[in-house]
């Protein structure tokens, strides 16, 4: 009977032992969890705050403005006469209603002028330009015929007076008296069309045209042969006819 006794206590102990070591276990886990959540707690609102500062000082990036027109202190087509005055320097005015710089002699013409270029006008005016015409230093503005500008050179001199916005649209010959005198390259500008009236975009008849296309011409200097440009022209008008000096 002892001996039964004493089996049945030490079986009970060791029970007894094994809960108390589960429960203190277990009791621990729970110390760990509940300490690491109120970690997280302790830890939220200051990224929250961290986040929603940086989104208070974080300003937005504005995007540049989009030009609507042709700023007239830009000397392109669309531009001023004044504009050009200030590019080519007033001491270079005003050879034949022009201005001659270090490589070339450059005219304009606005939709005021009539048939006269910019004298109608004077070199300080804000009138818009309509024409362009640009003639290589030592070639005569007045008679074609001295080649000094290969194409590319022509392209390059010229082009440079086209709105920002120019796209090419095709290009074609220019003749005259049944001969091919030079050849037209036709630009769209939606910036030139919101420059400049409807009534400044003309045909080659003198009908209107879709606002915003305009011509670049290249003239040979030896008619009837493709190859050496002694003047090109920039125009609303498709005849050329107003650009004529």
């Amino acid at each position: 009977m002892n001996n039964q006794f004493r089996e049945w206590y030490r079986t009970r102990t060791r029970n007894v032992e094994l809960s108390l070591w589960c429960g203190a276990l277990l009791i621990a886990l729970l110390l760990c969890v509940g300490i690491a959540t109120c970690g997280e707690s302790a830890t939220q609102p200051s990224q929250t705050q961290n986040t929603t500062s940086q989104q208070a000082t974080t300003a937005p990036t504005q995007q540049p403005a989009t030009p609507t027109s042709i700023s007239e202190n830009t000397a392109v087509l669309g531009g001023s006469v004044l504009a050009f005055d200030n590019k080519m320097g007033a001491n270079n005015c005003c050879h034949d209603n022009g201005w001659d710089t270090n490589t070339m002699w450059v005219g304009v013409y606005t939709a005021e002028d009539g048939s006269r270029w910019y004298q109608a006008v004077g070199e300080q005016s804000h009138e818009r330009v309509v024409g362009i015409r640009l003639h290589p230093y030592n070639a005569n503005i007045n008679q074609a015929g001295t080649p000094v500008w290969d194409m590319p050179t022509a392209k390059k001199t010229c082009n440079a007076y086209l709105p920002s916005d120019a796209v090419f649209q095709k290009s074609y010959q220019h003749i005259s008296f049944d001969i091919v005198d030079g050849i037209i390259n036709e630009y769209y500008s939606p910036l030139l069309a919101q420059t400049l009236p409807s009534k400044d975009f003309t045909d080659a008849n003198n009908h209107p045209e879709k606002p915003g296309l305009f011509f670049v011409y290249f003239n040979y200097a030896r008619p009837g042969h493709p190859g050496p440009i002694d003047f090109c022209t920039l125009s609303t008008d498709a005849s050329l006819s107003r650009e004529d000096v």
